[in-house]
C-alpha cells in the first residue's frame, strides 16, 4: 500500500501585514516571527499581494519589506552577503530568527557526496562555472550558469585544488523540505493565478465552516492547498 503524498502548502499574505507595527524594527520582528511560522509549517510558497486598504498609504513599501525580509531569512546565512545588497529594508536583519530547516546547514552539515546544498554562481566562462557552497571547496560544473544565480545542487568528489564536483538538480529531488519561494501579485486573485492550488481556504461570512470542509479537502487528494 502506497502513502499519500502530503499536498504542497501555500500561503498568501496581503500588503497591510504589518501595518499595525510602529516602526521598522518592530515590522522586522513580526515578519521574522511569520517566517518562522513558515518554515515549522513546510510552506512551499509564499504570495504577497497589494491589499485594498485605505490606511496603507504606500503599499508598494510595504511589500517590498516584507518581500525582502522573507527571502533573507529563508537564504541560507552563507549565501546572504552574496544576494543582498545592504538596503535599508535589511536595517534590522539581525534580529531575524533562524530558521534551521534542512537548507540551513551547519558548518559541518551536508559536507559529503551525494548530500544537497544552495549555491550561488560566483563566476562563468567557457569551461563551466564555480560556485559558492558555503564550505572550504567551491563548486564547480561544466555547465555554464549566470554569475549570482542562485542554484540547488548534489555534491560530488573533491576535484582537488580547492574545488568539488556539483551537479545543479531541482529542489524537487532533494525529497526534504527545502525553503519557500517568494513571490509578488498586484490583487488577491492575480496571486491566487500564479499559485494555481487545487485547494483554497480563506475567510469569508459565506464561507464553510472549516472543520465540515477538512473530509473533503482530505478525500479529493489535492496536490496542493492556499491559505
Amino acid at each position: 500500500m502506497t502513502s499519500k503524498i502530503p499536498p504542497s502548502f501555500f500561503v498568501l499574505l496581503p500588503s497591510s501585514l504589518v501595518t499595525d507595527a510602529s516602526d521598522l524594527r518592530q515590522k522586522t520582528l513580526k515578519i521574522g516571527s511569520i517566517g518562522r511560522v513558515l518554515a515549522m509549517f513546510r510552506v512551499g510558497k509564499v504570495c504577497i499581494y497589494y491589499d485594498d486598504d485605505s490606511h496603507l498609504k504606500n503599499q508598494a513599501s510595504e511589500v517590498e519589506v516584507i518581500s525582502t525580509l522573507l527571502r533573507y531569512m529563508e537564504t541560507p546565512q552563507y549565501l546572504r552577503k552574496l544576494l543582498f545588497p545592504r538596503t535599508k529594508e535589511l536595517r534590522y536583519a539581525g534580529l531575524l530568527p533562524p530558521l534551521r530547516t534542512p537548507h540551513h546547514p551547519l558548518a559541518d552539515e551536508k559536507t559529503s557526496p551525494g548530500d544537497y546544498r544552495e549555491a550561488v554562481v560566483v563566476d562563468a566562462g567557457k569551461r563551466g562555472s564555480l560556485l559558492e557552497l558555503g564550505i572550504r571547496e567551491r563548486g564547480f560544473t561544466s555547465e555554464k550558469l549566470n554569475v549570482g544565480e542562485r542554484v540547488t545542487v548534489r555534491l560530488g568528489k573533491s576535484l582537488g585544488e580547492g574545488k568539488r564536483a556539483i551537479e545543479r538538480v531541482h529542489r524537487s529531488e532533494v525529497g526534504e523540505y527545502w525553503g519557500y519561494e517568494v513571490l509578488r501579485a498586484k490583487t488577491l486573485a492575480e496571486a491566487l493565478k500564479v499559485l494555481k492550488a487545487d485547494y483554497i481556504i480563506g475567510t469569508s461570512r459565506y464561507g464553510k465552516n472549516l472543520y465540515e470542509a477538512v473530509q473533503a479537502i482530505r478525500s479529493s487528494n489535492p496536490r496542493s492547498v492556499a491559505v
